[in-house]
């Protein structure tokens, strides 16, 4: 297979790349956007035949995508001349990190009842202790087993385009469009479940998360509107030639050998540690796919975590990407729903609106078939249609 968007930097950045993989059912025939460099082979080009047979037999496919498969959303393909000729018109497209997770789906109640919902957006991540301390309660034991995960770390380093810098201090950049995704977000959901906590600013904290998710609840959402992070093995920095700055030069948890560890969420305070402070008896802002995994989040069904980058983790034949979705699955979460590349705010907002809105109004509560309305509007709209780049990174994991 021809290259694909894996790329952590350029995939975000290289709109007119991920448009031609998408937006066409063929390369043949079309020039690029400059009129000089040939269009890349289109994904219908490369996976013509295979996809052939299975739309021409299947309803319904259970797909576990090994090596830069895992990064592609087949249902948004094209595979005629008409926008809506793609393949999630034609079948629903089911994605899973190992085949072994059929079973799990086999005996899953095809409804979904969630009471209530935990949305974080609008994070500061300056290193201001005592605000986070505010709005939380006891870092001890945290730091104590972040200390432990730091033990016989080696180098390594990746670029992040969310990662500024500025006279030697590096931070992650404040996300105005996440806080009126989750400030949209939350009518529909106090209007329709239990009961909903949001948390902006410092009190978006992992302590502060930590606390409502041991608080007693049944079938939980968790929206987590904010920066995902992953750094790659150093071995594969040299051999698959994955772009490098110093963006993570003093991020001690991006050194780590651990695949779930290199991988996270960023909260409250995360720029500290991002610049080496040694946070003692505090927590560090950063909620790594390693600690998700230690959780049991089999109450928590419904996991969203739509940002930049979230999808990509280390890949391993047959066992698909140690990235955060596979974390939280790991933790016991039903449905994850990730981002595979950069996509701006609105577009984000725009499309988890839509997702609630279908998902809410369905008596069923279908997360897939919500997930699929929702793909098919940002397609086709009525009053606006978005292109692949602004809506085919959103991805379910089931």
């Amino acid at each position: 297979m021809n290259k694909l968007p894996n790329n952590p930097k350029n995939d975000g950045e290289n709109r007119d790349y991920i448009d031609a993989l998408y937006q066409n059912a063929s390369s043949k025939g079309t020039v690029s956007a400059n009129n000089q460099v040939p269009p890349p082979p289109t994904l219908y080009d490369q996976l013509k035949a295979p996809l052939d047979t299975l739309l021409k037999s299947s309803k319904s496919v259970y797909s576990a995508g090994t090596e830069l498969l895992h990064r592609i959303n087949f249902s948004a393909i094209k595979i005629g001349e008409k926008n809506k000729d793609r393949i999630l018109y034609r079948l629903q497209w089911h994605n899973l990190n190992s085949t072994r997770d059929l079973l799990a789906i086999n005996a899953r109640p095809t409804d979904l009842t969630i009471e209530q919902a935990i949305l974080m957006g609008g994070i500061n991540y300056e290193y201001q202790i005592d605000s986070i301390k505010a709005a939380a309660g006891n870092y001890v034991q945290q730091a104590q087993m972040k200390a432990a995960i730091l033990q016989g770390a080696v180098l390594a380093s990746t670029s992040r385009d969310e990662i500024t810098e500025e006279d030697g201090q590096y931070q992650w950049n404040f996300l105005e469009g996440s806080e009126t995704e989750v400030i949209a977000i939350q009518p529909e959901l106090s209007t329709n479940l239990r009961q909903t906590e949001l948390r902006t600013g410092f009190g978006a904290s992992e302590p502060e998360l930590r606390r409502l998710l041991g608080m007693p609840y049944n079938n939980l959402l968790l929206h987590l509107s904010t920066h995902g992070y992953f750094a790659p093995q150093p071995a594969d920095v040299q051999a698959k030639g994955i772009s490098n700055d110093e963006g993570f030069k003093k991020f001690q948890l991006a050194k780590s050998q651990h695949p779930l560890v290199r991988t996270g969420v960023v909260l409250a305070g995360a720029n500290g540690v991002l610049n080496g402070e040694k946070i003692a008896g505090e927590v560090d802002g950063i909620w790594t796919g390693y600690e998700i995994a230690q959780n049991n989040l089999s109450k928590v069904p419904l996991v969203l975590i739509p940002n930049c980058h979230t999808g990509l983790g280390d890949l391993v034949s047959g066992e698909g990407a140690f990235s955060l979705p596979r974390a939280f699955k790991i933790a016991g979460t039903q449905y994850v729903i990730y981002g595979l590349w950069s996509v701006p705010d609105q577009q984000t907002k725009v499309f988890m609106t839509k997702f609630y809105k279908n998902w809410l109004g369905r008596t069923d509560r279908s997360v897939p078939a919500a997930f699929k309305e929702t793909q098919k509007e940002m397609n086709d709209g009525l009053n606006t249609s978005f292109d692949p780049y602004q809506w085919a990174s959103l991805m379910l994991l089931e």
